[in-house]
């Protein structure tokens, strides 16, 4: 198009003046679109190192900032290819249309991604992770710097490859992590997903070059179930009333009852007769008993209320994601190098029907990730150097160990059967 436009410039159907400085000189040769000749015209490349992360809306003023560059650039290169006005005008001609179509791809690449969608895609998936440490780091403060530092880079930068930028990542990284309390060595695998997300969103299809690599996240769920305590419907309530009752009890009482009695009588008078033979005055009293009544407290009942607890196993039941990545081999070759994880299934299959397809639970879908591992020591290149398992192993335990603890003893045989398996040796 630049061309286009500067040929246009230097040709136009108006005639123009001659001016003074051109008498003597050969006739310039008219230029043919189709002659080999432009390609020795090398427009400049402008180069950019991957930015920090800024506000997403200044990509498209960016882009056309650094478009209407390169484009003049372009454009006055090849108009001077005739003296005078063609580099002017060349370049004003690619200064205008490469602002246009830098202003495009940076305006491309602001819409290429939804932060808010991606805040909320990290913000319900990030604690599987493995990465992730629910104790020590809180997801807005440490994490999702990270995340958003990924996706961003990865959506300024369409073209990189994080291995090969990894330094420069981590450069800017420690310069605007802001309250971020994630080293680099800490950030890199959730800045690293955040980045391969928005690839995989970018395009189904990509085409790698010489020396890149791709990384597939091969995403699973776990399910976590917990617990915590609720009131149930059940309980007893105790109340305690005072009430009264009559009573009555029997009891014998004594009484007193003073009697006179007057008889005649007619005798002598002794001399005990004589002495009473004066005034005198004698009493005689009557007593008697009465009820007395008294009441004393005595427990004769206990009503002890407790409670005990005891435990029951309740089956929780979900479903859980995992992302399923299934490898085609386009080429012919039938080497054991380059021959598909699928080649292999009916393979693996009957070894878990022999091992383990008794077992109480036993399902193919648990153990194909450590039929898969197997398959990745025997096929990827950076295992290549290992021929025998007994080298092996403490490397590959130890790969495994980092994304499924506790479980090397486990799925040991199963892994060691698929590399054998590859490799020939079973």
């Amino acid at each position: 198009m630049v061309y286009a436009l500067g040929t246009f410039c230097c040709h136009s159907s108006r005639k123009q003046e001659e001016p003074a400085s051109w008498k003597g000189r050969k006739p310039v040769p008219r230029l043919d679109p189709t002659s080999t000749a432009i390609s020795a015209v090398k427009t400049p490349t402008l180069t950019r190192s991957p930015a920090p992360p800024a506000l997403i809306r200044a990509e498209t003023a960016a882009g056309t900032t650094a478009g209407g560059l390169a484009g003049a650039a372009a454009g006055a290169a090849i108009g001077s290819a005739v003296p005078g006005i063609g580099t002017v005008i060349g370049g004003v001609a690619g200064l205008v249309l490469g602002g246009v179509g830098g202003g495009l791809a940076g305006k491309a690449v602001a819409e290429h991604y939804d932060p808010t969608a991606e805040d909320a895609y990290w913000r319900e998936h990030h604690k599987p992770r493995s990465y992730y440490k629910s104790g020590d780091y809180d997801y807005d403060r440490d994490y999702k710097p990270a995340y958003q530092f990924g996706w961003e880079t990865a959506a300024r930068n369409p073209n990189a490859n994080f291995g090969h930028s990894e330094s420069e990542l981590s450069e800017h990284w420690e310069k605007t992590r802001g309250n971020s309390r994630l080293k680099w060595d800490q950030a890199r695998d959730a800045t690293r997903d955040a980045w391969d997300r928005i690839r995989s969103s970018s395009s189904s299809t990509r085409t790698l070059k010489e020396g890149e690599q791709a990384a597939i996240p091969v995403v699973k769920e776990d399910i976590q179930v917990g617990k915590r305590e609720v009131q149930s419907s059940g309980g007893v309530r105790v109340e305690s009333t005072v009430k009264e009752r009559p009573v009555q009890e029997q009891i014998n009482l004594r009484e007193e009852h003073v009697n006179v009695e007057r008889r005649q009588v007619d005798r002598p008078a002794s001399a005990s007769d004589l002495n009473a033979f004066q005034q005198g005055t004698i009493e005689v009293t009557e007593r008697k008993e009465v009820p007395v009544v008294s009441k004393e407290a005595r427990v004769v009942e206990e009503v002890r209320v407790g409670k005990e607890a005891t435990n029951r196993t309740e089956t929780v039941r979900d479903t859980v994601r995992e992302t399923d990545v299934k490898v085609q081999n386009l080429g012919t070759s039938s080497s054991a190098g380059s021959r598909s994880f699928d080649t292999y299934g009916n393979d693996f299959r009957s070894d878990f029907q022999q091992r383990y397809a008794s077992m109480p639970d036993a399902r193919y879908e648990v153990y194909e990730p450590a039929y898969r591992y197997g398959y990745n020591l025997a096929t990827e290149k950076q295992y290549s150097s290992y021929n025998d398992w007994d080298s092996l192993e403490s490397s590959a335990r130890s790969s495994w160990e980092k994304h499924n603890p506790g479980t090397w003893e486990k799925f040991k045989d199963t892994i060691r059967h698929a590399w054998d398996k590859v490799r020939g040796r079973a």
